[in-house]
């Protein structure tokens, strides 16, 4: 990386744009100890020289390989023997079964290798290679916690009976995980969520505590990689209620293969003569089954009474269309029409209680209100996009699914940043702010 900015060294802002990090995480990593800026400025800027560029290396390669803050600290003031033994140490707490200890010695010995082999590289060059090394054995990045993953996110026990749901650039369709990602699409659930769950708290109660943030890391006894700020929100622990809460105000996607075939449960309530897309005379509560793996399956009212309870079935259904109601008027208000959503509950202090991501272009078909016309598909800001390319291809909806070409990886991503712009009125936070 070439020197450039004031005289005595780069600036925060230059330092994150030459590297590919963030200047959040940079100045995270400043206050907790991990890098510190050689001087400042007359003006009262971080300044980081030559030696400080090193560092800042050392510490995302220690940071990918799960290394926590303090661990990382420690890690910094030894030699590559001495770093060796302190990761080793924390391997060893995983375990003692010493095949695998000495599998995760050697592992840990390949990667730094690999890292010294590349001389100086820049940060994006250096975590491209500790990717390709240690993804098949790396830890998390949370340290002691290993996550349980869903489809598009990765949850993590957090002490205090809380969690961590980070939401991850994976997308899924047809219920089934792409091999690729779609970049940012984690930090627009994350907020978009945070963004609902704000404005129905008062009706509809939740378990969101707070989005993980720089600023808000250390108080919430979060020791997180930086790359989890803004896609992650730690949550209450709630007991799941076994049911997928689909709500539909449109008859798009399989409501509307349902109604073409007449008498399907999801569609049974429906007047006939309905165009594809048109809206319904009222919105429809078509809830599914909730699989961690494979395909979701459609279920009756009856059936979700004879699950939960007559009670807690009419609690999920009078909850789910009012959430509902309330996010269509404020989303038709800023020009998105959402056709239909999906809601998931958790039982928390006896108390049925929003959960999971709300109202987002993943859980949600969102349609530009100013082009809508019943009649057809409709252009949308939500992955039916994805879908409809995956279609084209005849792929036959069973794992594994296609590659993504970058192109449609591009158009998928800018549909999720402009729901988050138009739903909420801002621009999606600059990776680089």
């Amino acid at each position: 990386m070439d020197r450039h900015g004031e005289a005595n060294g780069w600036r925060i802002g230059e330092l994150a744009k030459a590297t590919g990090l963030t200047v959040r995480a940079l100045r995270y990593y400043d206050q907790v100890g991990l890098l510190r800026p050689s001087g400042r400025s007359t003006a009262g800027h971080r300044l980081y020289d030559a030696d400080d560029v090193t560092r800042l290396y050392q510490v995302v390669a220690l940071r990918h390989m799960g290394l926590n803050v303090a661990d990382t600290r420690a890690a910094l003031a030894t030699d590559a023997q001495g770093l060796l033994g302190l990761v080793q140490s924390l391997f060893d707490r995983l375990g003692e079964e010493i095949e695998t200890r000495r599998r995760l010695r050697a592992h840990l010995q390949q990667t730094l290798d690999a890292i010294h082999r590349l001389g100086r590289p820049t940060v994006p060059q250096m975590l491209e290679v500790i990717a390709m090394v240690s993804t098949p054995m790396m830890r998390s990045a949370l340290p002691g916690h290993e996550p349980r993953s869903g489809k598009v996110r990765d949850i993590y026990d957090l002490p205090g009976d809380r969690l961590l749901i980070v939401a991850t650039d994976r997308v899924s369709a047809f219920d089934v995980v792409m091999p690729t990602g779609i970049p940012r699409k984690g930090e627009v659930l994350t907020r978009i969520s945070a963004f609902w769950f704000e404005r129905t708290s008062a009706v509809v109660p939740n378990a969101m505590i707070a989005v993980l943030e720089a600023d808000n890391a250390r108080a919430l006894g979060v020791d997180a990689d930086a790359s989890f700020f803004g896609r992650s929100m730690v949550m209450r622990r709630t007991e799941p209620i076994p049911v997928e809460c689909v709500v539909r105000g449109y008859l798009a996607g399989s409501a509307w293969a349902d109604y073409q075939r007449e008498g399907s449960p999801t569609t049974l309530e429906v007047v006939p003569g309905l165009r594809q897309c048109e809206e319904l005379p009222a919105p429809l509560f078509t809830p599914t089954s909730k699989a961690a793996t494979g395909h979701d399956l459609p279920m009756t009212y009856a059936d979700v009474e004879a699950l939960v309870g007559v009670d807690l079935a009419n609690v999920l259904k009078l909850r789910s269309l009012a959430l509902y109601g309330y996010g269509a008027s404020v989303a038709r208000e800023r020009g998105i029409l959402i056709a239909d959503t999906k809601f998931e509950f958790g039982m928390l202090d006896g108390e049925v209680t929003l959960i999971d991501e709300v109202m987002t272009p993943d859980s949600s078909r969102f349609w530009p209100a100013d082009q809508y016309q019943p009649g057809h598909d409709q252009p949308s800001f939500d992955k039916q996009y994805l879908r409809n390319w995956l279609t084209s291809t005849g792929w036959n909806r069973e794992p594994p699914g296609p590659e993504l070409p970058p192109e449609v990886v591009r158009d998928t991503s800018e549909r999720y940043i402009e729901a988050y712009r138009r739903l909420t009125g801002l621009a999606l936070p600059d990776p680089a702010a």
